[in-house]
């Protein structure tokens, strides 16, 4: 969730970028979506069981584009902020790491010592100088497995040079695209999961889809245009249903699909949409992301404890709301004291 507003709203205007504004709402409301599926316990009635299902679908929904998306959009706005503009090397990497890298060490930390001394969690840690380096080292091994997103993108932006070269020849842009695809095939088992290059690895392919896509003007040119909509919607929905082909190659065409879909469609609605939809959390999708889940662990603690049948919806809409909008309060309270140091540390 590198897409900060600030990131972007210094040229073009404003008005050139509202489809941007739509779809990084849209996208953050899949991420917590796909957080928010709660247990089924032995108090869980049939009604809750059916709730249930309904809500692994839609994380499945969300798991099949929701991460690929933001990928995308931070390949797109590092082209048009950094790349374009000429920025220097070590003041994007400054930047960014201001921006990224002090919460993810930030929010590491409390995750660590809440996990310490909170018993019966996920992915439980012990007191030790080896467990908390890994921490940071390992984020998917982590304390808070999300981090590893931070830590992708971080790697992405310090190749800026690499992509200032490569996209000067469209041939070789061309030959880095195919070597993308051919990477996201590569079992990320297989790699070193220090500061997630696996990840880095399997995911390249759409930050630099997001680069092409801003340097040679295609959101205008093809994305958003009616074709190009249905032929990706097409292809997601029959992603769904194809059987007797290789899983990564389905994963692989579904993100891809059901990203471009997002931008397709973002672009078309942008006119009607973009200043009454998702206006009230777009600007703070970084700290949703670092608080809601919290927020959300707390909810589904509460679900369990209360042991009452015929609830599950309610916590799960619940789960969604609070995971976004609380985040988005304690934002604007931090905001309001006005105190760099609180800003700095979730991300303002």
């Amino acid at each position: 969730m590198n897409i900060e507003i600030s990131d972007f709203m210094i040229s073009p205007p404003r008005k050139k970028i509202t489809w941007l504004l739509l779809l990084q709402g849209w996208a953050m409301l899949w991420v917590v979506i796909g957080h928010s599926p709660l247990s089924v316990t032995a108090f869980a009635s049939s009604f809750d069981a059916d709730c249930h299902e309904c809500a692994l679908f839609l994380k499945k929904v969300a798991y099949s584009f929701h991460m690929p998306l933001f990928i995308m959009i931070s390949g797109y706005l590092f082209y048009i902020t950094r790349i374009d503009k000429g920025a220097s090397y070590r003041k994007t990497l400054t930047d960014k790491f201001k921006r990224l890298g002090i919460p993810y060490l930030f929010f590491t930390v409390f995750a660590f010592f809440l996990k310490v001394y909170v018993g019966g969690v996920e992915r439980p840690v012990t007191l030790s100088l080896k467990s908390f380096v890994s921490a940071f080292v390992r984020p998917f091994e982590g304390p808070l497995q999300e981090m590893w997103f931070v830590a992708v993108v971080l790697l992405y932006f310090s190749l800026l040079e690499v992509y200032r070269r490569i996209l000067k020849n469209n041939w070789l842009s061309l030959l880095c695209l195919c070597c993308a695809a051919g990477l996201f095939f590569i079992p990320v088992g297989d790699m070193s999961g220090v500061f997630a290059f696996n990840r880095a690895v399997h995911f390249f392919i759409f930050f630099f889809l997001g680069l092409l896509i801003a340097a040679n003007n295609c959101f205008e040119t093809a994305i958003k245009r009616p074709c190009c909509i249905a032929i990706c919607l097409i292809l997601y929905v029959a992603m769904f249903w194809v059987g007797g082909v290789e899983e990564d190659v389905v994963t692989l065409v579904m993100s891809l699909s059901g990203c471009l879909l997002c931008w397709g469609l973002a672009g078309k609605f942008d006119r009607n949409l973009s200043n009454n939809v998702f206006v009230s959390f777009r600007n703070y999708t970084y700290q949703i992301f670092l608080l809601g889940i919290f927020i959300q662990i707390g909810i589904k603690m509460i679900y369990n404890k209360l042991g009452m049948q015929g609830t599950y919806p309610y916590f799960y809409v619940l789960c969604v709301l609070s995971g976004i909008y609380i985040p988005v309060l304690v934002s604007k309270v931090i905001q309001r004291i006005d105190n760099k140091y609180l800003n700095m540390l979730i991300g303002l």
